[in-house]
């Protein structure tokens, strides 16, 4: 007969199994409430991003980009500032820069929209 009980919280079930081994499931398992807050943090982040109240949307960066990207539009739209007088005075660091944003343009526009979710919620995200 088994000694585990099945109702105690996942952090007290035994590291080890009858023969001293540790079970391959174990350190995977979460803690099923902190899962549900993050399932519910998530929700909220995606609804927060489809209402789009301050949320920056990638197309419109990419339209700023193609556009006015030696102007550094994109840059200001996305509240780096600095770096978007740089652009603004360099023409975009000669075209270099704005052919480099085309990659990496994703990534800021999550970036920021990180940086408002964290200011207007204190979230983690």
């Amino acid at each position: 007969m088994s000694n585990i009980n099945y109702n105690q919280p996942v952090a007290s079930l035994p590291q080890q199994d009858y023969n001293g081994h540790t079970p391959q499931f174990l350190p995977q398992m979460q803690n099923p409430v902190a899962q549900v807050d993050r399932n519910a943090e998530d929700l909220r982040w995606y609804r927060w991003l489809e209402t789009g109240v301050n949320a920056k949307q990638l197309s419109t960066a990419y339209i700023f980009l193609f556009f006015f990207g030696v102007l550094g539009v994109h840059r200001f739209y996305l509240r780096q500032t600095g770096l978007g007088l740089l652009w603004l005075f360099t023409g975009g660091c000669l075209g270099v820069g704005v052919f480099v944003d085309l990659f990496i343009l994703k990534g800021m526009v999550r970036t920021a929209n990180i940086k408002e979710w964290q200011k207007q919620y204190g979230g983690l995200r």
